[in-house]
């Protein structure tokens, strides 16, 4: 299942090449972490107001991050872990 990013990621010319790098390794290539953490990447530093908030039910990795005694050590890492709903189903997006 290819999922429809959100109509921001479409009017961002980098999105769109990110996302294309993710489908096209993910059908042929070894790099689909590696596209996927690019485009997260991008994600949380191009479009910050877009980043979704915490998981608030059926996430484990939300929870670790949330308890981390220095919340902003990893603001970054929690994120991108968030903005992989764009471009990931559900249970995968929530993997790591």
């Amino acid at each position: 299942m290819t999922l429809v990013p959100p109509p921001f990621m479409w009017g961002c010319t980098s999105c769109l090449l990110l996302y294309a790098g993710v489908l096209r390794e993910a059908r042929v290539g070894d790099g689909a972490v590696r596209a996927q953490l690019a485009l997260a990447a991008h994600l949380v530093e191009d479009h910050p107001d877009d980043v979704p908030p915490p998981h608030a039910e059926g996430c484990r990795i939300c929870p670790g991050y949330a308890s981390n005694p220095d919340p902003a050590r990893v603001a970054r890492l929690w994120a991108e872990h968030r903005v992989r709903e764009y471009f990931l189903p559900e249970r995968a997006a929530r993997r790591w």
